[in-house]
């Protein structure tokens, strides 16, 4: 399993930084979005 993974990560190594990127930010953005709106609720 490992190993099919780094044989896939050397060949198109460019497309998966780059999809690891987008899901990364993806993931920070609902957090930074999602934390402001859930604080109030868990605070009562």
């Amino acid at each position: 399993m490992l190993e099919a993974m780094v044989k896939v990560t050397s060949k198109c190594n460019f497309q998966v930084a780059a999809y690891m990127a987008l899901l990364f930010a993806f993931v920070v953005g609902l957090v930074l979005i999602g934390l402001p709106h859930a604080t109030p609720f868990s605070k009562r």
